[in-house]
């Protein structure tokens, strides 16, 4: 948490959007340094110790306390409909979609969107799935455009997409689960990208003077970039609590006061998944039952050979195709 904290100015900084470098792939051998793998050791440990440590955290009288309480303000699809409704509502104001790098360069596609923000704003279940498949069809549309590799950075949006496609349906309990582990992929595939491409990032870091705390630069961007992919595992595996809401929302907001409006207009909806996690129930989506393991280091060894099981899939996938 403390790493989290002191080191937030480029673990969510989407790169390509501050930075008109050319993005150079360094070879492999490269990236596989010692301090790389010493990193890659010492997330995983942090990550089992967190899986042990967050189910006695929740058992804090105060915090069952405020956890009750949040359960009062739970309306989940209605934040996400009217969040995601107004996160559009800013993008369009920039003439983009999805991202601050996808223009929207016709009026077909400007009234399309605005009939998407209408749909999710309309009260009615069947409205608010034709929006889902109207910015689907957008997804598909921009992925045919941009590639499959570089759409796959905003797949949270896939999410978005199936958690309204699953409302009242036979399928609906999975809604949480697309939502959050897709969300968690999208942090995943953008953080292979700093170990991949670091030129990008030490251009932003020497460009906005980001503070890296007396670390070299380079290494820097190799710890931001497994802070990123840690908690984008901890999204997949469901290893969260709500406290995790709170620092990520902070994390948003200081990259968004170093890097202004563009940031705001990219991350804004990353804001309103936040809130949606923070008021609703974390346990209720979780896809795995950790407490499936008998001792508690059957348990804490599962979430770290599956931490490196994970990170080297990403890894050799991004590395090899995008």
């Amino acid at each position: 948490m403390l790493v989290i904290i002191f080191t937030p100015m480029t673990v969510f900084a989407h790169v390509k959007w501050f930075t008109d470098v050319n993005p150079e792939r360094v070879e492999i051998d490269s990236i596989l340094s010692p301090f790389f793998f010493c990193m890659a050791i010492l997330t995983a440990i942090c990550l089992g110790l967190l899986s042990l440590y967050i189910p006695e955290f929740e058992k804090v009288a105060k915090i069952r306390q405020l956890q009750q309480k949040a359960e009062y303000f739970s309306f989940p699809d209605a934040y996400l409909k009217y969040g995601t409704a107004l996160a559009l509502i800013i993008q369009i104001q920039a003439g983009t979609l999805f991202a601050p790098e996808f223009f929207l360069h016709n009026s077909s596609s400007l009234i399309l969107v605005w009939a998407i923000i209408g749909l999710l704003v309309i009260p009615n279940l069947y409205s608010t799935k034709l929006a889902a498949l109207i910015l689907l069809g957008f997804y598909i549309s921009f992925t045919f455009h941009h590639g499959i590799f570089h759409m796959l950075d905003y797949s949270f949006y896939l999410g978005i997409i199936s958690y309204y496609l699953l409302i009242q349906t036979k399928w609906e309990r999975f809604k949480f689960y697309l939502l959050y582990m897709l969300t968690g992929f999208s942090l995943c595939w953008l953080a292979i990208e700093k170990w991949v491409y670091p030129s990008m990032t030490l251009n932003i870091i020497e460009q906005f003077a980001v503070p890296t705390f007396g670390f070299d630069p380079a290494l820097f961007t190799i710890m931001a970039a497994f802070i990123e992919f840690g908690i984008g595992y901890c999204w997949i595996m469901g290893i969260l609590n709500r406290l995790f809401s709170i620092i990520f929302i902070v994390i948003i907001t200081l990259t968004t006061l170093l890097f202004g409006y563009t940031e705001f207009i990219g991350h804004f909806l990353l804001y309103i998944i936040m809130i949606l996690f923070l008021v609703d129930n974390p346990v209720k989506y979780s896809p795995m039952n950790l407490n499936y393991f008998k001792t508690k280091h059957g348990q804490f060894l599962f979430i770290i050979f599956n931490f490196f099981l994970i990170l080297s899939t990403f890894f050799l996938v991004y590395y090899r195709f995008a």
